[in-house]
C-alpha cells in the first residue's frame, strides 16, 4: 500500500516584471487554492511570485555563463538559434530548481513538494484533490510529474490507465508536438539534482523538451540520460488560451 501523496507546501509562479495582468490572474487563482487548503487547519501553503529572467538578463547574467557557452541546440526544428526568450525561460525554471535543491532534504523529511508554474497555468481550486487522486498511479520511482501538458500523446509512453512517460517530441518539419508545455510540474526533491543536471548540461532548448523523459535532440544519452518524467492523462492543468506567448525572441 502506497504512502499518501506528499503535500504541496508552496506554489511558485514565473512572471515577467512587465506583465501585471498575468500576475493578478495568478494571484487570484492561487489565493483561492490557498483558502481551500488552509481552511480550518494549521496547514501552510505559500504562494510565491518568481521574477522571470528576461531576454536581456538571459544574454548577460553571469549565473548562466556556463550554459550559454554550450550554445543553442542546433536541431533544425524547433529552431531555437539565438532565441534569448527561450534561454530566459529555461533559466527562470533553473533558478527555482536551484532553490529546491537547497530545501530538498527538509522537504523530503516533511513529505512536502513544490509546484512550479508558469503564469498562464489555469490552476483549479481543487488542485490538491487532483494531485492526491493521481498519486496512487504514479510509479514508485519518479523524477518529475508534468501536471500540465498539451499536444499529442503516444501509446509508447503508456505506463497505466492514468499516467504516461512524458515522451516529448516535436518532429520536423512542423510537429505536431507531443507532451508539450512546462506550465505546471512537481519535481521529486530526491531527484532535483538529476533535473538540474539535465538543464545545466544541455544546450539551450525549449524547457519543456528539457523536462521531458527522452534525452534532448542531438544530446548524448550517456551524459544526459532519460528522466523519469511522467504526465497524467488527462492533463490536470491547462494553459490559459487567452494569453498569447510572452516570447518576442
Amino acid at each position: 500500500h502506497k504512502a499518501p501523496a506528499p503535500r504541496i507546501s508552496r506554489a511558485l509562479y514565473i512572471n515577467l516584471d512587465r506583465d501585471a495582468r498575468r500576475r493578478r490572474w495568478m494571484e487570484g487563482q492561487l489565493q483561492q487554492v490557498r483558502r481551500n487548503l488552509t481552511k480550518g487547519t494549521a496547514r501552510n501553503f505559500t504562494v510565491e511570485r518568481v521574477s522571470a529572467v528576461d531576454m536581456q538578463r538571459a544574454a548577460k547574467d553571469t549565473r548562466f555563463e556556463g550554459i550559454r557557452q554550450q550554445g543553442f541546440n542546433p536541431t533544425p526544428y524547433p529552431d531555437v538559434q539565438g532565441k534569448w526568450s527561450v534561454a530566459g525561460c529555461t533559466f527562470s525554471h533553473l533558478t527555482i530548481l536551484w532553490r529546491l535543491r537547497d530545501h530538498a532534504e527538509e522537504l523530503l523529511a516533511r513529505r512536502e513538494v513544490w509546484l512550479v508554474l508558469e503564469d498562464d497555468a489555469a490552476v483549479g481550486p481543487d488542485l490538491e484533490a487532483a494531485w492526491e487522486g493521481l498519486w496512487p498511479w504514479l510509479p514508485e520511482e519518479w523524477d518529475l510529474v508534468r501536471l500540465g501538458w498539451f499536444g499529442g500523446s503516444t501509446c509508447a509512453g503508456r505506463v497505466n490507465r492514468r499516467v504516461d512517460l512524458a515522451l516529448w517530441s516535436d518532429p520536423p518539419p512542423a510537429g505536431p508536438c507531443s507532451y508539450c508545455g512546462s506550465h505546471a510540474y512537481i519535481v521529486n526533491p530526491a531527484s532535483v539534482g538529476k533535473v538540474i543536471h539535465r538543464l545545466e548540461g544541455s544546450r539551450l532548448m525549449h524547457v519543456d523538451c528539457l523536462l521531458g523523459a527522452p534525452t534532448p535532440p542531438i544530446e548524448d544519452p550517456h551524459t544526459l540520460p532519460p528522466l523519469l518524467a511522467f504526465a497524467p492523462r488527462p492533463s490536470l492543468i491547462m494553459p490559459n488560451e487567452d494569453f498569447p506567448s510572452d516570447r518576442t525572441d
